[in-house]
């Protein structure tokens, strides 16, 4: 650390999201650690994203600590920028039995982000840029 430079906070974030509706909201859900060199880590499921004027469920990271979400059977749909967003090498999202549908943009991904499906999910009508999954893993 140079001189002059405050170290980052190590806090850390074990969340989970079930059955909530969020709706015309700036964001979703946003799981930011850029400003933490503690993890985020969590689950949504059985949820709606809906209509929010940015991005549904955004993960960002830039330290070494993992940040990554688990997507369940949840619809995001109708929001203004991306459906679904990871920026970060560490930054990731696992998406299964999930609709992204009618977001500005679906999937996006930026500095090495990860937003890796399980194989089962809707992606498509987003105006006309879905984006693409950065891998698929096999349901077990």
């Amino acid at each position: 650390m140079s001189r002059g430079q405050a170290a980052l906070p190590a806090g850390q974030a074990a969340v989970a999201i079930s059955n909530v509706q969020l709706t015309n909201n700036a964001y979703g859900i946003m799981a930011d650690g850029t400003a933490t060199s503690g993890r985020i880590n969590g689950v949504v499921r059985d949820s709606v994203i809906n209509g929010d004027t940015n991005t549904g469920i955004n993960v960002g990271a830039t330290t070494s600590a993992n940040d990554a979400l688990m997507i369940d059977d949840v619809a995001i749909t109708n929001n203004g920028i991306f459906g679904l967003s990871a920026n970060g090498s560490t930054a990731g999202l696992l998406v299964t039995n999930s609709s992204i549908y009618n977001n500005a943009a679906g999937l996006h991904t930026v500095n090495s982000g990860q937003v890796v499906s399980y194989g089962n999910n809707r992606l498509n009508g987003n105006n006309g840029n879905d984006g693409a999954f950065t891998s698929t893993l096999a349901l077990h």
